[in-house]
């Protein structure tokens, strides 16, 4: 299980340098083309995920920041998400540009989660106090807030909540929370645009730090039909 030294080392690699160089411009991964158009619209794209749901002023912080990000570079975005769905997602699950062909496998994640929500849960309300890192580029898809335990003791735990829904859907990679603040529009992008995006990280990194409590009374199984429909069953 990752300890918070090791999280800190792992995601400090990324976090700080996740933009190409400037003169080289930037191209989008192709999986966003299963999320967003060429025109910047969101696509039919479905699938489920274990969430934290957000506070109302969680939800603010963010939308300030994403206003600000697409204020400065709006041609690289596509339709902005909306504040009701900003959430911190602890566990993928499954997902897919057909809502036929994952419908088997929703039903096992379904029945999987409920029970797994439930221990955790418990009959006693926990918490992990997160705060806010920086804005950086996730796997050129989209552009993130990132978000770190405040101590080992919340590292451990929401470790601990990761791992047990491995066994749900057991993912190649590790965890790395964050708030997602707007997906790109597919397509690539010049060196002075790309300065743009390099200018806006800057100011928005400046931003004060916000600490965040992710309660598990908000952690939620979800299933979404694109990056703007989300809906809790439980």
């Amino acid at each position: 299980m990752e300890t918070l030294k090791q999280f800190y080392k792992r995601t400090n690699e990324f976090t700080r340098s996740s933009l190409p160089a400037i003169t080289e411009g930037f191209y989008t991964s192709q999986g966003i083309f299963k999320k967003v158009n060429e025109s910047g619209k969101l696509l039919n794209f479905y699938g489920d995920t274990i969430v934290f749901l957000l506070d109302e002023e969680s939800k603010e912080y963010a939308e300030k920041m994403r206003k600000i990000l697409y204020q400065n570079c709006s041609e690289m975005f596509a339709d902005p998400l909306l504040k009701a769905t900003f959430h911190v997602t602890l566990h993928d699950l499954s997902n897919g540009i057909s809502e036929e062909e994952i419908r088997t496998k929703i039903c096992h994640n379904q029945n999987a989660s409920e029970q797994i929500l439930k221990k955790i849960k418990g009959d006693q309300e926990q918490e992990i106090q997160m705060k806010t890192t920086y804005v950086f580029n996730m796997v050129n898809t989209s552009v993130v807030l990132g978000l770190e335990p405040v101590d080992e003791e919340n590292c451990t735990k929401l470790m601990e909540w990761y791992d047990m829904f491995q066994t749900v859907v057991n993912l190649s990679y590790p965890l790395t929370p964050h708030i997602t603040l707007g997906y790109y529009r597919p397509g690539y992008y010049a060196p002075e645009v790309l300065k743009k995006l390099y200018d806006t990280f800057e100011i928005l990194n400046k931003q004060k730090r916000k600490q965040i409590c992710l309660k598990t009374k908000s952690l939620v199984y979800q299933y979404f039909r694109n990056m703007n429909d989300f809906e809790t069953y439980f």
